[in-house]
């Protein structure tokens, strides 16, 4: 029986990027092209030539990324097998994705900012040139927060299914339950720690797997109950876990 072959994280990894690139690549083409079909300043000559134009260009992308999905299906993904450690963020396929396409998008933004900054320095005098300074403030707010999506991407490792128990809580999952210390009915999305949002309105609120409930809860599953210390290290809760789903719940928005 021929081996199985695996795709290396790094391998799926550098495929989703590519992912990334195209799916934001789709958006900003079609954003240029409703504003341009919307301007009333466009001639119709020229709005005819866009329709094909734009037609022809969604088409070469989309064959990109139907591409794509055929060739990151061929194979399953590897567990990660580094070193653990508090670099190491285990995430989510999704999760990783929309990292990586956020990371995507300010790469663009860089690349329109220098345009900006090109266009800034025909003004004139620097010194008192106030679209050029907003233009290199706006540069290094972007170079930083690439920096910081480049990193999170770096130490990320996929969660592979084939190493996930749905039985048990883990990230991706949707946990129903109880807090008994403060008799409070719960529903909680667990996510990495880079999709977190503890101000969310969605019906099962995203906590990290590294926030004090969050952390408890892994690894547990239906009926069971645990107890999560809270982050002055004094505080604790009673948390029974009621139920844990995979799939997104027909009740959550």
């Amino acid at each position: 029986m021929a081996e199985t072959k695996f795709y290396s994280q790094g391998e799926y990894k550098k495929f989703m990027e590519d992912k990334a690139y195209w799916e934001v690549q789709l958006a900003e083409r079609n954003r240029v092209y409703q504003a341009l079909i919307a301007s009333s300043d466009t001639l119709e000559t020229e709005k005819e030539t866009a329709v094909a134009t734009h037609a022809e260009e969604v088409k070469k992308i989309q064959e990109k990324l139907d591409h794509l999905a055929k060739v990151m299906k061929k194979h399953p993904v590897e567990p990660y097998q580094g070193p653990e450690g508090a670099d190491v963020k285990m995430v989510s396929e999704p999760q990783l994705l929309n990292k990586m396409k956020e990371l995507a998008q300010k790469k663009l933004d860089l690349e329109k900012n220098k345009e900006d900054i090109s266009s800034a320095r025909a003004y004139g005098d620097l010194s008192e040139n106030s679209e050029y300074t907003e233009a290199k403030d706006e540069q290094t707010k972007l170079n930083s927060q690439i920096s910081a999506l480049v990193a999170e991407i770096t130490h990320a490792a996929l969660i592979v299914g084939e190493t996930v128990d749905y039985s048990k809580v883990s990230i991706g999952a949707y946990v129903t339950g109880v807090n008994l210390t403060k008799n409070k009915p719960f529903r909680y999305h667990i996510v990495g720690s880079y999709e977190t949002n503890p101000l969310s309105g969605e019906t099962y609120r995203p906590i990290s797997d590294e926030s004090p409930i969050g952390s408890a809860i892994i690894g547990h599953g239906a009926g069971e109950t645990v107890t999560a210390v809270m982050a002055d290290g004094q505080t604790k809760m009673e948390i029974k876990i009621e139920s844990v789903a995979h799939q997104t719940p027909a009740d959550a928005q």
